[in-house]
This record gives structure tokens, sequence and C-alpha cells, in this order.
């Protein structure tokens, strides 16, 4: 009987955190809480949960052929969100050919992303229900861009997807769209946008940013001062080209993106 197991344990980071996780563990609120935050809970049930990923110890299925008999056994996979290598993989693939088919409107739409200054990721760091409003804050941007712009109530599509890490897993707070080309008036009359301005959109996301971290009393008038008195203030908004309808496979890598997890395996 062949037997098929999803287990990392020849992977750098299976080996990495099998040797490592428990020390780190121990010494992580001496060392490392005061500049990191507390240790989340679900830091420790995903790895957990990944260091059990394929073990047929924490079960299995027994497949059976039914035209020539021949049987294998396919350990359980963690399903654990965003670690994984390959569940985060399988589950960004199959949201990839699912949002085109099922959710996407047959129109243009372009890959937005939204960046926040460094001196602002350590409120996001020690606080993530913060993701939740610079995410409304994205969306706002683009509403208020696009019925400036259009002169009427449109409602464009906006799919957002927040991400922590950016290069070398250092903690980047910030956000991926896939955001309509244009928006739907109230009688549901498609009303597209040809040309998104960046420096306006990035004033919009600023604003909107300044105003939910004031009124949470996290950010002093004189630091919100500061950073607009830069030359790069860090605050950004990039828009990709237009993406047409049939062009599914573009549609699909964004996607991907978007769900992709933290870790490579082959960057590791």
């Amino acid at each position: 009987m062949a037997y098929h197991s999803r287990r990392f344990a020849n992977s750098p980071l299976h080996r990495l955190l099998q040797d490592h996780w428990e020390p780190f563990l121990s010494v992580y609120e001496e060392q490392f809480q005061h500049t990191f935050g507390a240790l989340r809970s679900v830091s420790e049930r995903v790895v957990g949960k990944f260091l059990d990923c394929g073990n047929p110890m924490s079960g299995f299925a027994r497949i059976r052929c039914p035209e020539c008999g021949h049987e294998r056994l396919l350990a359980f996979s963690c399903k654990c969100r965003g670690l994984c290598p390959s569940c985060q993989a399988r589950r960004a693939e199959e949201w990839a050919i699912w949002l085109p088919e099922e959710r996407l409107e047959q129109v243009h739409h372009h890959h937005v992303v939204f960046t926040i200054p460094k001196m602002l990721r350590a409120y996001f760091r020690f606080d993530r229900s913060l993701l939740n409003d610079l995410s409304r804050a994205a969306h706002q941007t683009i509403l208020t861009y696009c019925r400036a712009l259009l002169d009427q109530d449109v409602s464009p599509g906006v799919i957002i997807a927040r991400q922590t890490f950016g290069e070398g897993v250092r903690f980047h707070p910030h956000l991926h769209a896939i955001v309509t080309g244009g928006g739907w008036s109230e009688d549901c009359t498609w009303q597209p946008i040809f040309g998104w301005d960046r420096p306006v959109l990035r004033k919009l996301f600023e604003v909107e940013v300044f105003r939910f971290l004031r009124e949470r009393e996290l950010l002093s008038a004189e630091r919100m001062e500061l950073i607009r008195s830069w030359r790069h203030s860090g605050f950004n908004v990039f828009v990709g080209e237009a993406i047409g309808p049939e062009e599914g496979q573009t549609i699909g890598h964004i996607a991907r993106y978007l769900l992709r997890a933290p870790v490579s395996l082959e960057r590791l």
C-alpha cells in the first residue's frame, strides 16, 4: 500500500520550527515582547498545526481505486492560515480560479497597492484591529475618488487583502486590492474611469489614515505635520495597468499573490 505524506520534515521551514520554536517561546516574553508586543495565540496554534501537517498520527484518509484496487493513505493537511506553504498555495490556487468565474464582473480591473510610512507601522504591530480601519480607509479612498471624478454616487467594486509582511518577513502592514476601473450608478449603469491620478489617490489615502489615527488619539498633530512635511511621506498608492475581462490568467496571478504565504520555501 502506498503512503502519500504532505509533511515538510525535510524543508528548511519545518526544521527551523521543529528545532527552535520551543526555545523561542521560552524566551519570547523576556527578549522580544517589549519590541514586538505580546505573542498572539494564533501563532502558537498555526505553528503547531504546521508541524503536524501530513502527519498520519493526526489522521488520514484511505483512498482506493475502484478499478484496479490500488490503495493509498493520504495524511490530513493542516489547512492553517498563512504559514504552511502547501496549504496556503492550494487555497490561493482555488481562490484564483473561483474569483474571476464567480465574483468579478466582466469589466476592467486594476491591481492597487496601499502603503503607509514606516513611522506608523508600530501602531499596527501592537493593535491589529487597526488593520480593519486601514482597509476601510483604502475603500473610502477609492469611493471618494470615483465619485468625485464621475460626479455621481457610483459604487466601485473593491476586494482588499491585508498583508503584514514584506521582504525578509519584516513587519510591513500594507494592502493589496483588486479594483474595478469605474463604478455602477444608482440605476446599475456601468460608468468607466479612464486614468487614475496616483498623487490624488495618495493624498486621499493619507487624509483617511490620519483621520482614524487621530480619532483613536494615537497620533499627535505635531507628528502628523512632521510626516506631511517630508518630501516623501511614505504614503503611496500604486495603480497597475487595466486588466480586461478576457485576461483571466493575469487576474488569477494577482489573486494568488494576494493570498500568498509569508514564507517561501524556495527563498528561505
